[in-house]
């Protein structure tokens, strides 16, 4: 039996005892209880349906990154530890109280430049630490931000992480994903830049700028309605087919949604005063 399907009380490895599902999609999150730290836990176990080789290469891809990156910043999920059932690894991760940004993402309801700069500006700086680090995360999706208890999101799932400059395998999200991957070009932190501004523009127009399909050359959406002319620049030049066109620097997504919310003068000043510095990939 796969240990996803196993009851509630089962205990893996001797250490984490397996409770409810928490969703599935390639890979079953339910939830667990670490016996040796007394914690909850979310365990990442293997579907029925999963191929054994790609699993173990993703499992220990995403360990792997997330001991590197996890305790670095408080919005990338952290690992807790890992364990192995029925021959296959798994991992166990901090439990987040969910759900995740799909459940703000409603068709035809805009949410206010505010709510999406408080959203999205924290994730745009854990992957800007990705970044300087020399690695893409590459799918960047709302299914992949997690709210946490705070209201705010948390990046997870970490298998298609790579070094930039190295080829990407697959594309997991077409919806968010940037043309070159579609290409298996090498991964560009200019990737990510395109997948956030996705989600941006998605939260404040109510709606995908492509309708769910890749971005064509010289395509560009409407502005989002109610977005200041100045953060819609950025915005744009994020959203283009062409990676050479985007921000180097993910942080200038973020601040200039930062920048188009009415903050008092004060604040409004301190915010004007980021400058990105995240150099462009030769």
């Amino acid at each position: 039996m796969s240990p996803a399907c196993s009851p509630v009380g089962t205990i893996l490895d001797g250490r984490w005892r397996l409770g409810a599902e928490i969703a599935r999609a390639g890979a079953v999150l339910r939830r667990g209880t670490d016996l040796l730290q007394t914690r909850a836990v979310a365990l990442k176990l293997p579907g029925a349906a999963c191929d054994r080789g790609a699993w173990c290469g993703d499992i220990a891809t995403e360990a792997a990154m997330l001991a590197r990156f996890g305790a670095r910043h408080r919005r990338i999920v952290a690992l807790r530890g890992r364990g192995m059932a029925a021959g296959l690894p798994f991992l166990a991760l901090d439990l987040l109280a969910g759900p995740d940004l799909r459940a703000l993402l409603v068709p035809g309801k805009p949410l206010a430049t505010a709510q999406v700069a408080a959203l999205l500006g924290s994730i745009a700086e854990a992957l800007a630490l990705l970044h300087r680090d020399g690695v893409v995360h590459g799918d960047v999706s709302p299914g992949n931000l997690v709210l946490a208890d705070d209201g705010v999101p948390v990046l997870v799932d970490f298998a298609t992480a790579r070094a930039a400059g190295t080829p990407w395998p697959r594309v997991l999200n077409p919806a968010y994903a940037a043309p070159a991957q579609f290409r298996a070009a090498q991964a560009d932190p200019r990737d990510d830049v395109y997948a956030l501004a996705v989600i941006a523009y998605e939260a404040l127009a109510g709606h995908h700028p492509f309708a769910r399909r890749v971005v064509q050359p010289g395509e560009t959406p409407p502005p989002p309605p109610a977005l200041a002319p100045a953060a819609w620049t950025v915005l744009r030049a994020a959203l283009d087919g062409d990676a050479a066109a985007r921000p180097c620097d993910i942080r200038d997504l973020a601040a200039a949604l930062r920048r188009a919310v009415p903050w008092p003068a004060r604040m409004r000043r301190a915010v004007s005063s980021y400058a990105g510095t995240m150099p462009c990939p030769a």
